[in-house]
């Protein structure tokens, strides 16, 4: 099967840091108006299966990828917005729109395994940390990454409404701790590598925990 999604990336220009990027994220939650596409929580307090506006970091500078519906909400927000000025904890941040991407991807399986790098992904919670600590070693833990990586998958393709008739496979090529992360007030371990799958993915999105800020960004090379 094969599925066309449309994808639309706002880059800023003017840089900053990690820390800072939920309260730009917030900035833009309050531009939409409380768009729930822009913070991911329906009014009864659920979240969205997969958040379709997402919050990037590329050099310092700050971008927001929209995907399907995100696209077209973030789109509609920039049709002649050429920039906003928003407070950054103590500091003013002024900026422009230095650039607006619209495009389409196919989502499908693909005859080759296509690879992609991966980037400060967040695969482990406090439950499945003491799984992976416990692994008797090296090949244990990549496997259960694997299936973790596998499942983040799996759910991108549930939230945009994309289900399978085939089985989805999922290789981890190398993947190195890049230290932690702090995910609703805990350390989580983070991680950077590469992988192969069969399924054709969407350039920049991102797989698995906190994928709306900068986590598990993939790129396809």
């Amino acid at each position: 099967m094969s599925v066309a999604l449309r994808l639309l990336r706002v880059c800023f220009d003017g840089r900053i840091t990690t820390s800072e990027l939920s309260m730009f994220r917030g900035a833009m939650i309050a531009m939409s108006g409380g768009n729930p596409l822009f913070h991911n929580h329906a009014a009864d307090g659920f979240r969205y299966s997969y958040p379709k506006i997402q919050y990037k970091l590329d050099g310092g500078r700050p971008s927001v990828l929209g995907i399907g519906e995100g696209a077209s909400a973030l789109a509609e927000m920039f049709d002649g917005n050429a920039g906003f000025t928003c407070r950054l904890g103590r500091r003013l941040f002024a900026t422009e729109v230095s650039s607006i991407a619209e495009w389409e991807e196919e989502v499908s399986f693909v005859p080759s395994p296509v690879t992609y790098l991966i980037h400060d992904w967040l695969p482990l919670n406090v439950g499945n940390f003491k799984d992976y600590r416990a692994a008797g070693g090296m090949i244990e833990r990549l496997t259960m990454l694997q299936r973790i990586l596998l499942g983040n998958i799996l759910s991108f393709a549930k939230g945009m409404g994309i289900f399978f008739h085939d089985e989805v496979g999922c290789s981890i090529m190398d993947m190195q701790s890049t230290g932690t992360s702090t995910f609703k007030g805990v350390d989580l371990m983070s991680f950077s590598g590469r992988f192969s799958t069969n399924v054709r993915l969407p350039q920049w999105i991102g797989l698995g925990k906190a994928s709306s800020l900068n986590h598990g960004t993939i790129i396809r090379i």
